[in-house]
């Protein structure tokens, strides 16, 4: 007689340490996440306006401080959020960056690079320029008190001249 288990019983073992090492594994691979830098929120990000919103308000409206800021002589600086979440160290990641350009008075410029960020900054609308062209100093400044004519005005079947007003 031997002493080898009987096929059915080695099969069980078989299944039970292949379970355990595929748990392991997983186990192992649930501990091998790592986050790095600081997750930033761009859902309201079209709230940061050039020319008006400063580092500060930014930071407020991407929900967290920048990871690095890199100034400059002149006053102006580049500020970038990072956020990166590994799974399985290296073989599934997810990286978010975010560079915005600052002037020397500490307004938000422009967008210097970005990395897996969905949405745009905001816009200030262009000045309203009143213009002064020709046709706007020709026609008059402001029309009489009877304005449209009234019957008496044409009376006489002249004809009657109507400038158009913008």
């Amino acid at each position: 007689m031997s002493s080898c288990p009987r096929p059915d019983i080695r099969r069980s073992i078989i299944v039970r340490v292949a379970r355990t090492m595929m748990l392991a594994g997983l186990l192992a691979g649930v501990a091998a996440c790592s986050t790095t830098g600081r997750p930033f929120d761009t859902s309201e990000m079209h709230r940061i306006i050039p020319g008006e919103t400063t580092l500060e308000q930014a930071s407020a409206i991407l929900k967290a401080d920048p990871e690095i800021v890199y100034r400059q002589l002149d006053g102006s600086a580049t500020a970038r959020w990072s956020s990166k979440n590994t799974l399985l160290t290296d073989a599934m990641y997810f990286r978010r960056e975010l560079s915005l350009r600052f002037d020397t008075e500490g307004r938000y410029e422009r967008i210097v690079d970005r990395i897996n960020v969905i949405g745009d900054t905001g816009t200030v609308p262009p000045p309203v320029i009143p213009r002064t062209d020709a046709v706007d100093q020709a026609m008059p400044q402001a029309v009489h008190r009877g304005f449209p004519y009234g019957p008496a005005q044409y009376a006489d079947d002249s004809p009657v001249v109507v400038l158009p007003v913008r």
